[in-house]
């Protein structure tokens, strides 16, 4: 009895570990913290991707350099001005946040759907040093919170 209920303690905390680190990603030093997008109605034009926290863990530089997914035409990297940008740079041990209104955005160009909150889908992220990285992107509505932060 006591084996048992030990065994299911175990597989308790494995499995409320790997739920814990379910929006948590890796590519080479680059650590990929909780990717989401923002809702998109149907035949929008665009839809929006961010990264909650990208951070370079390593001693060397490394950048963002492109983004893909079957959810859309393409995928652009931009500024927070919507200006196009050629990678995201990712100095080491400087963790770069992307938010809504702040910071770069990874844009998607033609959605082949629409973006509904709780829905899922992949995003492959390329690294200049760190190669590539499969992540699950959820889409979820913005907190008052965000949208504050966005405004400051």
């Amino acid at each position: 009895m006591r084996v048992a209920l030990s065994r299911a303690i175990v597989m308790l905390a494995l499995l409320l570990t790997a739920a814990a680190h379910a929006h948590d990603y890796r590519a080479g030093d680059v650590r990929i913290d909780h990717p989401y997008a923002l809702p998109a109605a149907a035949g929008a034009a665009e839809g929006q991707a961010f990264i909650a926290t990208l951070d370079n863990r390593g001693a060397q530089p490394d950048r963002l350099v492109r983004a893909a997914t079957p959810l859309a035409q393409r995928v652009e990297l931009r500024g927070a001005d919507g200006a196009p940008l050629a990678a995201i740079d990712l100095p080491p041990q400087a963790p770069l946040k992307m938010r809504p209104g702040r910071g770069p955005v990874l844009v998607l160009v033609g959605p082949t759907q629409s973006l509904k909150v709780g829905a899922t889908f992949p995003l492959t992220l390329h690294f200049e040093r760190g190669g590539t990285a499969e992540v699950r992107v959820e889409v979820q509505q913005p907190t008052a919170r965000a949208e504050e932060s966005a405004r400051r």
